[in-house]
C-alpha cells in the first residue's frame, strides 16, 4: 500500500518529509522523534500549507538543535494560540446573532474540528461554516447581514457531502457543546468523522490539517461512535470515506484500532497516497479555489492556458467530482472527464454564473 516508485521524485519526497513531520502532531504528546534534515526546506511550504503551527507541535520537544527558519514554526503556534481565542469568541457570536433570527446552525469543520487537537491553535481557520435548514434561508442571511463585519461567514444550505441522508436526521444526531459561556451545535460524531473525510477527498487532500483532522476525530471519538451510521449513506461515498481513514492512518500515524476491519483492511491504490504527498510538496504557486480569476474574465491565449492548468483537478479531486471508484484504475481518464464536465458547466452556465466560475 505504498506511495510507489514516484517517491524519486523531489516534489513528492518533501511532501513525505511533511507527512512524517506532522505525523501524531495533534495529539497531546506527539512521538518524540522529529525529522530536522532539511527543515529550512519544508519551513515556507509548512506555512503556505498552514500546518506550521502543527510542525512546531511536533518539533518544540525534539532534542536536536533546530536551524533558524524553526523560529517562523514557532512564531506561526503563538499566533495560532493567540488567534483560537479570538474565533472562540466569534463562532459564539454567531450562534448567538444566528438564534436570535430564529435560525440553529450547525457548525461545520473550523472550531468543531480543532476542539479535538491537544491545542484548538494548532488548527487554524478563517471562516465560520454554518449548516442551515434550506426553509430558514431568508432568516439566515438577515442574520448574516447582521454579524458579517464582525467575522466571515459560509453559509451552506443543507449539506453537500452529506445530501445522501436526510438533514432532518442529521439534526436530530447532532449535539450542543459548551463554548464561551454558550453552547453551540455541532455534528454527530459518525456525521462529523465522514464530512471531514468527504471534504478533504472533494478538495484534493492539498491542506494537512484536513487529514489531521480525521485522525483527531478519529482517536477522540466517543465510546458509543456508531460505525453502522458512519458507513451509512451512498456506497460509494462510504468506499471514499473510508480511503480517508486510511490515508490518515498511512501517512500520519493515525490510530485505527476499533475501526471496523472492512473499513482500513483494504488496498489503498499508491496513485492517492502520491496525490497527496504530490501537494504537499509542491513548491510553486498554488491559486486555491477562491482566490482564481473568474474563467469569465480571462483573456487572451496565455490567460487562458494558466487559468485551465490552475484548474486541472487532482486525482482524489476529479474521482468525487465525477463519482468514480478509488481503485487502482489510472487516473488521466478521470481527470479528463472531470476537467471536460467543468468545461461543459461553464459554457452552459449564464454569463453571471460565468464571471462568478472559477
Amino acid at each position: 500500500m505504498g506511495g510507489g516508485a514516484g517517491l524519486s521524485r523531489p516534489r513528492r519526497r518533501r511532501g513525505a518529509r511533511i507527512a512524517a513531520l506532522l505525523t501524531g502532531s495533534w495529539r497531546p504528546s506527539p512521538p518524540d522523534e522529529a525529522v530536522v534534515d532539511g527543515l529550512d526546506e519544508l519551513v515556507p511550504l509548512l506555512h503556505r500549507l498552514g500546518a506550521a503551527a502543527l510542525a512546531w507541535a511536533r518539533l518544540k520537544a525534539t532534542p536536536h538543535s533546530l536551524p533558524s527558519g524553526a523560529a517562523g514554526l514557532q512564531e506561526a503556534y503563538r499566533l495560532g494560540v493567540l488567534t483560537a481565542a479570538l474565533r472562540r469568541r466569534q463562532v459564539a457570536r454567531v450562534f448567538e446573532v444566528f438564534r436570535a433570527h430564529g435560525v440553529e446552525p450547525i457548525l461545520l469543520k473550523g472550531w468543531a474540528a480543532a476542539r479535538l487537537y491537544a491545542e484548538e491553535g494548532l488548527r487554524p481557520y478563517a471562516d465560520v461554516d454554518l449548516c442551515i435548514p434550506p426553509e430558514q434561508a431568508a432568516e439566515a442571511r438577515r442574520a448574516h447581514g447582521a454579524v458579517a463585519e464582525e467575522c466571515s461567514i459560509d453559509l451552506h444550505l443543507g449539506l453537500h457531502h452529506l445530501d445522501d441522508r436526510p438533514l432532518a436526521d442529521v439534526y436530530e444526531r447532532s449535539e450542543q457543546v459548551a463554548l464561551e459561556g454558550g453552547r453551540v451545535r455541532i455534528l454527530g460524531a459518525e456525521d462529523h468523522l465522514r464530512l471531514l473525510a468527504l471534504h478533504m477527498l472533494g478538495h484534493g487532500a492539498w491542506r494537512p490539517v484536513w487529514l489531521a483532522d480525521i485522525a483527531a476525530a478519529l482517536e477522540r471519538r466517543p465510546a458509543s461512535f456508531d460505525w453502522a451510521r458512519f458507513e451509512a449513506g451512498a456506497p460509494r461515498r462510504t468506499e471514499w470515506a473510508a480511503t480517508a481513514l486510511r490515508l490518515a492512518h498511512l501517512l500520519l500515524g493515525a490510530d485505527v484500532d476499533g475501526v471496523p476491519a472492512s473499513l482500513v483492511h483494504r488496498p489503498t491504490p499508491g496513485w492517492a497516497m502520491g496525490a497527496i504527498l504530490d501537494a504537499w510538496g509542491f513548491d510553486g504557486r498554488r491559486v486555491p479555489q477562491g482566490a482564481r480569476l473568474p474563467m469569465g474574465q480571462v483573456r487572451g491565449i496565455a490567460s487562458l492556458v494558466t487559468g485551465l492548468w490552475e484548474r486541472w483537478p487532482d486525482p482524489l479531486e476529479a474521482t468525487v467530482g465525477v463519482g468514480a471508484p478509488i481503485n487502482d484504475f489510472p487516473r488521466w481518464p478521470v481527470q479528463l472527464a472531470e476537467c471536460v464536465a467543468r468545461v461543459t458547466r461553464f459554457l452552459r452556465a449564464p454569463a453571471p454564473g460565468r464571471a462568478a466560475a472559477r
